[in-house]
């Protein structure tokens, strides 16, 4: 008898150590997902502020779709630069329009300013624009088509700016057929 008792005490202390196992790898798991949470919003709000979209849906998309807040900067700072460039070079004008963006849509810490201002000073190769729209095919092909126009009007709300920042007569409204070329390209990439 006296085996029964220890053995039924060794097992109540087994299934004491189980339970308490069980609750804490049970408390370790919603730690970890409140961390998730917690990283997850804090993703969206950058991505929200370095885009300017509002739609919660779509930033937790990109969330999931592990596009980080640096690289969406950079996706839409690629076509400003690229618009730039359309007509041969980039002249200081162009430059001010989109330094101004940068700083308004709050992309400053989000991209690396050297880089920026190094693809302002030589124009980038072909295979930035091209990595650019192969990229941008890829997300979209990830997105509804809904969630496909928001992100184009994120990044290219700001090309007719850039264009018009030195076209036409003394400075005015004209956009030339190059970069008009450029921003009908770049639009197409949402398809």
């Amino acid at each position: 008898m006296r085996n029964l008792k220890l053995d039924a005490g060794s097992l109540k202390s087994r299934a004491r150590s189980l339970e308490d196992s069980f609750f804490v790898n049970k408390d370790k798991k919603l730690l970890e997902n409140l961390k998730k949470m917690k990283e997850m919003e804090e993703t969206i709000k950058s991505l929200q502020e370095v885009s300017g979209i509002k739609n919660k849906d779509f930033l937790k998309k990109l969330v999931k779709l592990e596009i980080p807040p640096h690289v969406l900067a950079s996706l839409k700072v690629i076509p400003l630069v690229e618009v730039a460039w359309a007509d041969g070079n980039v002249d200081e004008k162009e430059k001010k329009v989109i330094m101004e963006i940068i700083k308004k849509e709050k992309y400053l810490g989000k991209i690396d300013m050297e880089l920026l201002e190094s693809w302002l000073s030589m124009k980038p190769e072909r295979k930035l624009l091209d990595a650019w729209i192969n990229y941008i095919k890829g997300l979209c092909s990830q997105l509804s088509k809904d969630e496909s126009n928001i992100l184009g009007e994120g990044i290219l709300g700001h090309l007719k700016d850039v264009a018009a920042a030195s076209g036409g007569f003394l400075g005015i409204g004209k956009i030339s057929v190059r970069e008009q070329k450029t921003i009908e390209k770049l639009e197409s990439a949402f398809c």
